[in-house]
Parts: C-alpha cells; sequence; structure tokens
C-alpha cells in the first residue's frame, strides 16, 4: 500500500509501524489554489491501521467508496459488514482551551497532521473494539491482577 501511494504518505512523527497515514490535495504541496494553501483543512486524508479501521477526514459521503477501494484492494479478508461512525471534527483557531469536544465531535484549535493522527488512532480503536464486543461473549475482555 505504501508502494503504491508513496506520494500521498505523511511522513510518520514516531516509530509507530501500526498505520499508514494518507493526504490527498487537489493541488501541489504549498500551491495557494481558490486562496487556501496547503493547510490540513483544504486536504482528504485517511488513517488505516493494521488491525483493520480506516479513518477518513474531510471526505465527503460521495467519495468514501473510491477511497476505501484504495484500502481493499491492500486488505486480507474483508468484514462480511462494515461499520462506520461519524464524528464531527472541527478547527477553530481562537479557541479558549486547545480543544473541547462531546459524545460525536471535538473543536480543536489547531487542526494538523498530529490532530489527525491521534484522533484517527482513538476512532480506530474504538470502531475496532465496537466490533469484537458486538461478536459476543467469546471476545470478552478480562483483566487479572496479583496481589
Amino acid at each position: 500500500m505504501q508502494a503504491e501511494n508513496s506520494s500521498n504518505i505523511v511522513p510518520p512523527s514516531s516509530r509507530s509501524s501500526n498505520y499508514i497515514a494518507l493526504r490527498y490535495c487537489d493541488f501541489p504541496p504549498g500551491v495557494t489554489a481558490l486562496g487556501m494553501n496547503d493547510k490540513v483543512s483544504s486536504c482528504r486524508y485517511m488513517v488505516i491501521f493494521q488491525y483493520g479501521s480506516a479513518i477518513l477526514f474531510n471526505i465527503e459521503d460521495r467519495e468514501v467508496e473510491s477511497y476505501l477501494e484504495i484500502v481493499q484492494r491492500h486488505a486480507s479478508g474483508l468484514l462480511p459488514e462494515m461499520r462506520r461512525d461519524d464524528y464531527c471534527v472541527k478547527e477553530q483557531p481562537l479557541l479558549a482551551k486547545d480543544m473541547q469536544g462531546g459524545p460525536d465531535y471535538i473543536v480543536v484549535k489547531t487542526l494538523d497532521t498530529d490532530s489527525i493522527r491521534i484522533i484517527g488512532s482513538v476512532l480506530g480503536q474504538s470502531i475496532a473494539l465496537d466490533y469484537f464486543v458486538s461478536q459476543g461473549p467469546e471476545y470478552s475482555l478480562s483483566t487479572r491482577t496479583s496481589g
């Protein structure tokens, strides 16, 4: 997947290798188009995790399938049903705090690639956990303490 999408890869900021982040802009990096430069909010992003979650940012509903086809070409074993959750991410530079949020949205002061990675990671894990919980008790999690 990395080789096929090398021009769209967002370089990782850590050694974590369980995901790939891809950026799609309609114009070359750094070029101004319609008064917008190459900032995060003017591009579309996809964060794909090895455990099967794909998180899409700034992608219209009508475009979702074409972006998911990129992932499906490299997937090994697709689930019979796709789980989907909509979560709103807004950028508000004049926000008094670094972020604020609720059950289905988050407002951040600055939306950057690190924010996309973090939000994508939380959402990806959440949807994966939701899937395993829906599979029944054979996937239940347990913790054990010694003492």
